[in-house]
């Protein structure tokens, strides 16, 4: 009866050892998948043990950049209106006479008062030239007045002097919706949305191509076949916790893009601004 309650508990001990074996292998080759992933890309790491990835914010960028301007240019006019440096002016002419002789420097007005002018007569002098009159100004439009390529543009057509100066990037920059509307208005960047073809075909941003973030992790060269005409990238999924678009912007800049942005509010933070989706599955081939 002692042999096989002991026999029994080193079965026990046996299969807590194993399953602590199996854990440990486990958690081991988590921490590696997720090592490598970081170290080249996609980046795609495990839901359980994956570290969160924070993306600069276009918009912060601009407000960084746009606070360093207007504090250069305070300093400045602070340094236009700030009082002369003693010694900094040059001397003037009056100030230059006292400084040598210790009276006033000589002015044009007495040196001519001192040589009389010899008077020439009327009969020898030359017959005074007649002045050409001006030329008329060339005629233009009227002060107000539309230019043909006025005329020609819509008035609400978005200007591309509006649209935020995108750089070139190492990583993908986070964008929000206004910026993004600004974009899209204007046909100025390509969207890619990140979800599977099922989910574009239920609804997707208007123009928007698809390229699954799923299939570019199996075959990187995928990222590569994006044509963005060189315009800026905006990568989207379907919004909140969904990070297929952030990792699809990090093999897009992988693949060549210099201009790679992310939509983080997705479908949903397009929808609650009130723009509408477009259902159909996208066309045959890629993009």
């Amino acid at each position: 009866m002692a042999d096989d309650v002991r026999h029994g508990d080193e079965i026990g001990a046996g299969l807590l050892r194993g399953v602590a074996l199996i854990v440990a292998v486990g958690i081991g080759l988590g921490i590696g998948f997720n090592l490598l992933q970081q170290a080249s890309g996609p980046r795609r790491g495990l839901a359980w043990i994956k570290t969160e990835v924070k993306l600069a914010s276009l918009e912060d960028l601009q407000a960084a950049a746009d606070s360093a301007l207007a504090r250069t240019a305070a300093a400045a006019a602070d340094r236009e209106g700030a009082p002369p440096v003693p010694g900094s002016v040059a001397p003037t002419a009056a100030a230059a006479g006292d400084a040598a002789g210790g009276g006033e420097a000589p002015t044009p007005g007495r040196a001519e008062r001192a040589i009389p002018r010899e008077e020439t007569p009327a009969a020898d002098r030359p017959p005074a030239r007649a002045e050409r009159p001006a030329d008329p100004p060339a005629a233009g439009p009227a002060q107000g007045a539309a230019t043909p390529a006025d005329a020609a543009a819509p008035a609400d057509a978005p200007r591309r002097m509006d649209l935020p100066f995108i750089p070139d990037v190492r990583e993908p920059l986070e964008v929000q919706y206004a910026t993004v509307k600004k974009f899209f208005d204007a046909g100025a960047a390509l969207f890619v949305d990140a979800r599977s073809p099922e989910e574009y075909a239920e609804g997707h941003i208007p123009g928007a191509v698809n390229l699954p973030f799923d299939d570019v992790f199996r075959d990187p060269s995928l990222a590569r076949t994006i044509d963005s005409k060189g315009r800026p990238v905006i990568a989207y999924c379907g919004g909140g916790d969904c990070e297929l678009s952030r990792n699809l912007a990090f093999a897009l800049i992988e693949g060549g893009h210099k201009k790679v942005l992310v939509f983080m509010g997705g479908t949903a933070g397009w929808t609650e601004a009130g723009q509408p989706l477009v259902r159909g599955a996208a066309p045959a081939g890629r993009p």
